[in-house]
């Protein structure tokens, strides 16, 4: 399928878990990093066909197949690579050594979400399935359990943070899965969009009633990249047009907050944990620094030399990480006046940590 057909899906649960473009790992000790072969700029970051991941998982495996995504389990060590070959391979970063192999899988992995209680892994494929595997010491680790087959092309997964739901989101639906009993049984579709879209929207969804809860608009012409939810209920979202927008779901018909500052489309944003800091990656190759209450630009941090697809925040709101079109990886310190404390660069075009 060709990169420049596909479409962005964001799917975000309001408590923090999100599939957009960047995270690190729960114990905030490992990164992640999902690079691609085709260098498509008009393509969406997250829907580009990736290429390898970082060295380390890639000499781990030994794999001459295409490395497509990785999941940290927060409970373990390990890691989940699902890969071109339709394989999917559980990773100890400690040991480095593949502990496990997970085939069932007709076409190449596409998409991977382990749940926050480290019991549950669920893979996409490129096509209308969906596989569920109890990793739990009590299923030995890898079991399959159940496979999905949906009407609509999948392609995003994400649980959420109480390891109660799953979504999965294709072209024009998304559907809600309760994983609370293990059954795994149809909640709920919600039709006509994505949680984020090229369509100029963001909108959030009460899961539990299958209810959109409400709409927000950029201007025309303008796709949303990235999503980010803060603890005191504001979506951020990143826009083509250089933006970022703060939306505050309490106050419905308020304008958002405009974080301007940036000579081209924006890729992604983050919130820190305690909701005073907003990071941002760039077209233009800076990563930004923003108070979230004003608005204000805090710090311009240049180091990269190409644009920047991905940044995320630390949980105790000291570091960011923020990956580049450049093939390098920066951690930024934000204590005091931000700074470069460490650069890593990568084989391959880096596009998500």
């Amino acid at each position: 399928m060709d990169a420049m057909n596909h479409r962005s899906i964001n799917l975000v649960f309001l408590c923090g878990v999100s599939l957009t473009l960047v995270s690190l790992s729960p114990a905030r000790t490992y990164t992640g990093i999902e690079l691609c072969e085709t260098e498509v700029e008009t393509a969406p970051p997250g829907m580009k066909r990736l290429e390898e991941t970082l060295n380390l998982v890639r000499w781990t495996l030994r794999n001459d197949g295409q490395i497509s995504f990785l999941a940290f389990n927060p409970q373990t060590s390990e890691l989940y690579a699902g890969s071109h070959d339709k394989k999917i391979y559980a990773v100890d970063l400690s040991t480095s050594t593949i502990t496990n192999t997970f085939e069932g899988h007709t076409d190449w992995v596409y998409d991977l979400a382990v749940s926050p209680n480290g019991t549950a892994l669920i893979s996409v494929s490129d096509g209308k399935s969906a596989r569920i595997w109890d990793i739990s010491n009590e299923g030995g680790g890898g079991k399959e359990v159940k496979v999905i087959e949906e009407d609509d092309y999948i392609r995003s997964v994400t649980i959420s943070p109480d390891s109660t739901y799953f979504c999965t989101g294709g072209y024009k639906t998304i559907d809600v899965y309760d994983m609370s009993e293990g059954d795994y049984e149809l909640l709920t579709k919600l039709e006509g969009n994505y949680a984020t879209s090229d369509d100029e929207t963001v909108r959030v969804w009460i899961v539990e009633l299958g209810a959109l809860l409400r709409t927000m608009k950029s201007p025309k012409m303008t796709d949303v990249k990235g999503v980010s939810y803060g603890s005191d209920n504001t979506i951020l979202s990143a826009s083509t047009d250089g933006r970022v927008r703060a939306w505050n779901l309490g106050a419905k018909a308020q304008e958002p907050l405009k974080l301007e500052g940036h000579s081209n489309r924006v890729y992604a944003v983050a919130i820190s944990s305690d909701g005073s800091t907003v990071i941002s990656g760039s077209h233009d190759s800076s990563v930004r620094v923003w108070d979230a209450p004003t608005g204000e630009q805090k710090a311009l941090l240049e180091g990269h030399t190409e644009r920047v697809f991905s940044v995320d925040i630390s949980k105790d709101g000291k570091l960011a990480i923020s990956g580049s079109f450049d093939k390098t990886v920066i951690i930024w310190s934000l204590e005091g006046e931000a700074k470069e404390l460490k650069k890593r660069r990568v084989v391959g075009h880096l596009l998500s940590l």
